[in-house]
């Protein structure tokens, strides 16, 4: 079917299988040339011709991506590796979700006061966020039942069942016990501490909190996930999970020792007045 009646999109990226620090050895170039005709092979049969095109040390994994549909302004897109794709009608296909900020605009109309103080509009604002998405990493929350699915399903407590299902019949039932204590105990402390780790980490990811935003002239308090690309921030202490440049300000001080690692916090300035004739570069005007 087409891309605008899917429910599922199947997206096929190249991996990587071997490090290339040893894609020189002999051997491995051997069991690389072996294996790539083996999956030709195969690709052959079952008429896969992204497997078929696929070169030496690299393979195709297929991800199937749902297909979800925004509420509010009933845009279709999916996720894939953390990215945004939306549906394009002008394109008929799914197209990656990002908004330059920098085309047609120098720094000169940013630092304009009546830009300043307008804002986008509600309706601008809305066809910007049904394009970027939420201002949030799309990450799902780990689980402890989840954690300990993933931990089980390894290859290595495949081969340990096997043991266990071959000693039990036999008068080696109590190494099967004592193999099945010991692997399920182990199991268990790996899949905790993988959890902490996992939560850890979503909780470093993704944030939570208010932001006051100029939308239409008015200064109004959105979520921090509904800050959308173009959007007039106005900071307030505490924590602010945006990528911004700064157009007005006194006395900034940012803590980036999240991102950096600097321990002090850091001075922050505005925009130059005298580059009003440049485009703004996140390199250039840091």
């Amino acid at each position: 079917c087409l891309h605008g009646e899917a429910t599922y999109v199947a997206v096929a990226a190249p991996v990587q299988t071997v490090d290339t620090h040893y894609q020189n050895k002999r051997i491995v170039k051997f069991l690389l040339v072996l294996g790539n005709a083996f999956r030709s092979v195969l690709s052959f049969v079952y008429s896969d011709d992204d497997a078929r095109r696929a070169s030496i040390g690299t393979t195709y994994k297929v991800t199937f991506c749902k297909i979800r549909i925004d509420e509010a302004i009933g845009a279709k897109h999916f996720y894939f590796r953390m990215r945004r794709y939306v549906y394009s009608e002008e394109r008929r296909r799914y197209v990656p979700g990002s908004w330059d900020v920098t085309a047609g605009a120098t720094i000169g109309s940013w630092l304009d006061d009546a830009y300043a103080h307008r804002g986008l509009s509600k309706v601008e604002a809305s066809r910007r966020w049904g394009t970027v998405g939420p201002n949030v990493l799309d990450l799902k929350k780990p689980t402890p039942v989840g954690s300990i699915i993933q931990e089980f399903s390894k290859p290595f407590y495949l081969y340990q069942n096997f043991m266990v299902w071959t000693w039990a019949p036999f008068w080696y039932y109590y190494m099967a016990i004592v193999n099945t204590v010991v692997r399920l105990t182990g199991g268990f402390v790996v899949a905790f501490f993988q959890y902490g780790s996992d939560l850890d980490l979503y909780r470093l990811m993704v944030m939570e909190g208010t932001a006051d935003v100029v939308r239409e002239g008015e200064v109004v308090t959105v979520d921090q996930t509904d800050v959308v690309p173009g959007d007039i921030v106005r900071l307030r202490p505490g924590a602010a999970n945006f990528d911004m440049c700064i157009v007005q300000s006194k006395r900034v001080l940012v803590d980036e020792s999240a991102l950096t690692g600097e321990v002090h916090p850091i001075a922050k300035i505005p925009l130059d007045p005298a580059d009003s004739h440049r485009t703004y570069h996140p390199k250039t005007h840091k």
